[in-house]
């Protein structure tokens, strides 16, 4: 019995659906190419380890706590956390680290992320080698040769702080921002957060935003600017905690008008109680934390295999007042 057309048709049909995604499945795997070398071994459960943390720049009070809180997670794994620091603040010079580091063969690298074309190169090939790159505080915007993030949520504490803000103003007040870098990916995220969470708050406008390239006198500098050119301000918003101490000074000093601040500040550098009564809400991050959490995964990947979530958030607690909430 010959088959009908309308059975022909279907196998037709199925034959050609099963060599389409037959061919579109072999692309995806032709494509995709993983994190970390595939062939590196697991290390033994006791063999040391090394880790180098590639600060942006030497002697930062944040990286010195992320190396804090990474040494303390090291000393019970049988494992050396090292600390070394751009000379100049430079990325390229944060490259030439992570590069002499991979070529030492160091065992794992903890860094910040940045959006620069020469570090996401260094990192794919600290990958190519077998060595995983952690990012820390800051992300990179093609995170896909990097092992984890781990690190603040940015956005969504960005929305928090606007969520403070409005509660603390009955939803009525004109605002001006000073960030760090233009284009950093951490400040865009907290002025992301920031500016979405607002939408529900219509009496709350932002008038101007200014930068201050991470300068603690500049940034008490914009702040000044923003409250004389817009009398009319009621609130400061500063992104970065070296934002937040220049834009409290700048308060502190301008005149008797009342300005809420909300900023940014670390969990082991709450402790400026003249600054206290000027900042009334922070958004606190952990650095030693993040040093501790960058570690265990790097060893747990590196001895066990055990593949982390690609973001790994550090919580964002709330502190106003000199009180916890």
């Amino acid at each position: 019995m010959r088959p009908s057309p309308t059975l022909i048709l279907r196998v037709s049909l199925t034959l050609l659906i099963a060599a389409m995604l037959g061919g579109l499945a072999a692309n995806l795997q032709i494509s995709r190419q993983p994190v970390i070398a595939a062939d590196i071994p697991v290390r033994a459960a006791n063999s040391p380890l090394r880790f180098l943390i590639v600060s942006p720049a030497q002697d930062h009070p944040f990286w010195t706590e992320v190396h804090r809180g990474a040494s303390a997670a090291a000393a019970a794994r049988n494992v050396t956390v090292e600390l070394q620091g751009a000379r100049r603040a430079s990325v390229e010079e944060q490259v030439q680290l992570i590069d002499m580091a991979a070529a030492a063969q160091v065992d794992g690298i903890i860094t910040q992320g940045a959006a620069d074309p020469a570090l996401a190169e260094v990192v794919a090939k600290a990958a190519d080698r077998g060595i995983p790159v952690i990012t820390v505080e800051t992300d990179m915007p093609a995170p896909d040769r990097r092992l984890a993030y781990v690190g603040s949520d940015n956005y969504q504490a960005g929305r928090l702080a606007a969520e403070e803000l409005i509660l603390r103003t009955g939803g009525r007040a004109v605002v001006g921002v000073v960030r760090g870098h233009l284009g950093s990916e951490a400040d865009d995220l907290r002025l992301q957060g920031f500016r979405d969470a607002l939408a529900v708050a219509p009496e709350v406008q932002i008038v101007a935003v200014m930068p201050s390239q991470l300068n603690r006198s500049a940034a008490g500098q914009r702040a000044l600017q923003i409250l004389q050119e817009h009398p009319e301000v009621t609130a400061l918003y500063a992104t970065t905690e070296v934002d937040s101490i220049g834009v409290a000074q700048a308060v502190e000093s301008f005149d008797s008008r009342q300005v809420l601040v909300v900023g940014w500040r670390t969990e082991q550098g709450w402790d400026r109680a003249s600054l206290s009564g000027v900042i009334r809400v922070s958004m606190v991050e952990d650095p030693q934390a993040m040093g501790r959490t960058a570690v265990e995964v790097l060893e747990a990947y590196l001895r066990r295999d055990v593949r982390p979530d690609r973001e790994v958030f550090i919580p964002v607690t709330v502190k106003s007042g000199g009180g916890r909430r």
